[in-house]
């Protein structure tokens, strides 16, 4: 600290050091006697020594003040320090205004935060009505036009599903139930939404997942999976999706599709991001496997993902809770 205050300091010593030479110079000039130079110094520099430790004691005390309010800092400007210094004055006044400012575009962010996930929140609820009342019609149909039409709305429900997580992982509320539940039934349950996708496309499902308790919430961990389904069944074309359960507690769910290339698998987490695959196929958003990320995240699993073109890909899920931010 001392150190700081010799560099706050260090344009006012060189001043007094300069005058002081000047003096010194312009009293042999004029022959004053040595004694007298000696005895007006030594007043002087006994007088500097009183006002330059009662200084430092001062500045001490302002930067003990800033560490202090630094310790418990809020985003406020109550506890700033009153100075009758009209540098630091100015400052203090310019902090004041500038957390106002930043106040005002907190609370506009917020409040349009706010009713973009209103606005999302009510179009999903009202897009699941007309998807709902399709696929009852669609489902009195055996054609294979209406088994399409079926598929593709179960796209788009998958988009919908999506667009709300999405809105709710970034809400300052969450849903989240967490409590025991067997891993074996929400693999089944998202499984079961994709037995059209298996049966027409003529994948076969190796599963081995025993009945073993996790503690995890089962909505949004089925969503996980169901999005790794959903990549596994679109880039697969042939051969099978294995879903099964590795020690000591990680779900693995591996296709035999056309791989992820070594320089895409860093990568494929990343909100937005598609890949050499998914730019090919156009359909791909890159937003769902951004989503498992964010979600595992809050519910302490891991995700992960192994890959080799032409092989197929491994997504491991690892269910040992650590530190969610679902509590």
């Amino acid at each position: 600290m001392f150190l700081g205050y010799l560099r706050r300091r260090a344009g006012d010593i060189a001043v007094i050091a300069v005058c002081a030479v000047i003096f010194a110079a312009v009293f042999r000039l004029f022959g004053i006697e040595a004694a007298a130079v000696r005895y007006g110094a030594a007043l002087c520099g006994a007088f500097f020594a009183v006002f330059a430790a009662a200084d430092y004691i001062l500045y001490r005390r302002r930067v003990s003040e800033l560490e202090e309010i630094k310790s418990r800092i809020t985003i406020s400007c109550e506890g700033l320090p009153k100075t009758k210094d009209g540098v630091v004055s100015a400052f203090t006044g310019m902090v004041t205004e500038l957390y106002g400012a930043l106040r005002s575009a907190c609370d506009e962010a917020e409040r349009r935060k706010r009713n973009d996930s209103e606005y999302y929140t009510l179009w999903v609820h009202q897009i699941k009505t007309p998807i709902a009342a399709m696929r009852l019609i669609l489902s009195e149909s055996d054609t294979e036009e209406a088994h399409g039409l079926l598929e593709g709305l179960f796209r788009i429900e998958q988009y919908v599903d999506m667009v709300m997580a999405k809105s709710r992982l970034e809400s300052d509320t969450t849903d989240y139930l967490l409590k025991e539940y067997l891993i074996s039934d929400i693999a089944r349950s998202a499984i079961r939404k994709f037995a059209p996708q298996f049966i027409r496309k003529k994948i076969k499902l190796n599963f081995d997942v025993p009945d073993v308790p996790v503690v995890t919430d089962s909505k949004w961990l089925g969503f996980v999976v169901g999005q790794v389904l959903s990549n596994a069944l679109k880039y697969t074309n042939e051969g099978s999706v294995s879903v099964y359960l590795e020690k000591p507690l990680t779900l693995v769910i591996r296709d035999t599709g056309i791989g992820i290339s070594p320089e895409d698998l860093p990568r494929i987490f990343e909100s937005g991001y598609t890949g050499s695959a998914g730019r090919l196929d156009r359909k791909a958003s890159g937003i769902g496997l951004g989503l498992c990320r964010a979600v595992c995240g809050r519910l302490g699993h891991v995700i992960r993902a192994e890959s080799e073109v032409g092989v197929g890909t491994a997504v491991y899920i690892g269910l040992d809770r650590r530190e969610t931010g679902a509590e």
